[in-house]
Parts: C-alpha cells; structure tokens; sequence
C-alpha cells in the first residue's frame, strides 16, 4: 500500500528527468513507461491485462473516442488562443523531436502509451468512487511538465482541470462497462489527434 500511495510520483520524475535533465522527449516518454512497469511488475496487481479487451459499447465508445478526437482539432483550430510559444517548433527539436521522428514518435505515443497509462491510472491505481478523486489530478498534473514554458499558467491551468475531467470521466466508464476498453481507445484517440495537431502547426 504505501509503495501505490507514491507510486504517481514515478510520472512526475520520470517526465521530469527526461525532459529538464535528459532534454529528450524519446527520454522522457520511455522512462516515464519503464517506470510505470516497474511499479507495475512489483506491485502485480490482481487486475488480469485482459482488462484492457473488455468493456465493449457502442454509444460509450463512439461518444468518447469522439470527444477525445476533438482535442486535437481543438488545439488545432484553435491554436492561436491556446497562447503556445512562437517559438514551438525550435524547442521540440530541442529535445530531439525533428522532423526525421516526429512520425515514429507519435505512432509510438499512440500506440503503446494508452495501454500502460490505462491499465497503471485507472486500472491500478482506479477507483470505484463516482466523485473526483486525487487520482485524477494526479493523472493530470504531470501533463504540466510537458505544456511548462510552452504556454501560460492561465492555460496550464484549463489543462490540468480538464485532464482531470477526462480522468474522472475514462474512470467511471471503467466503473460502467468493467473494463478498460473504452478508456484505452479514446485514450489513443487524443493522443493521435493532440500529437498531430502539434507536428502540423510546427511543420
């Protein structure tokens, strides 16, 4: 129990690490991921990955997997809002995101990500409660490491409520159907749609 109870900190130093320390995104996602499964192969918990298969309906997932589309069309259109640096694309590349991987980078984020982020936030770490819960803000605060310095705090602040929201709803759609289906594909859904918005506006 006490190692679940900080095991959300290994999002936060691992993204950290990778991305203010390493200066790689590649760094950071694959750290983040390797840290998830080492908490994950300790801790062994009694949830089977064949969670990750079940929970299939139809008005559920078309409704989420389109919502969670819509992120990336939001961000998209509504880019010149959102307060993102002008100065974007040159800090992507930065940290290693070039135009040469920008597509093995987000075929790979796509993916691979959702299924561990699913099965360690709302799997693992899941709750049965229908209320907001810290998990759900625990999800969505590292996202801030990553938007830090590339928009406001007013922004950064939308997001991480926001976040949170999604958490809260992919969790009582897990609560719903009993499994993590659902979750895992709108889950890849904004993934793809938020990481290809972003390569268009900084092409």
């Amino acid at each position: 129990m006490k190692l679940k109870s900080l095991a959300p900190l290994m999002a936060y130093v691992t993204v950290a690490a990778g991305l203010f320390w390493a200066r790689s995104a590649w760094g950071a996602l694959l750290g983040f991921h390797i840290g998830l499964l080492s908490i994950l192969f300790i801790e062994r918990p009694p949830l089977l990955f064949g969670a990750l298969f079940k929970g299939f309906h139809p008005a559920l997932l078309i409704g989420c997997v389109l919502l969670s589309a819509s992120s990336g069309l939001t961000l998209y259109f509504g880019w010149p809002i959102f307060s993102i640096s002008p100065n974007l694309a040159a800090d992507l590349a930065s940290i290693g995101l070039t135009p040469a991987v920008w597509s093995a980078f987000i075929a790979y984020f796509a993916l691979v990500n959702p299924w561990i982020e699913e099965y360690f936030w709302r799997g693992y770490l899941g709750d049965p409660s229908s209320k907001i819960l810290p998990v759900d803000f625990y999800f969505a605060g590292y996202h801030l490491l990553i938007l830090f310095g590339r928009t406001n705090w007013a922004w950064m602040l939308v997001s991480l409520l926001t976040l949170a929201g999604v958490a809260w709803l992919w969790r009582q759609v897990y609560r719903k159907t009993g499994g993590l289906l659902i979750p895992l594909l709108a889950h890849m859904a904004a993934d793809l749609s938020i990481l290809t918005a972003v390569y268009l506006m900084c092409k």
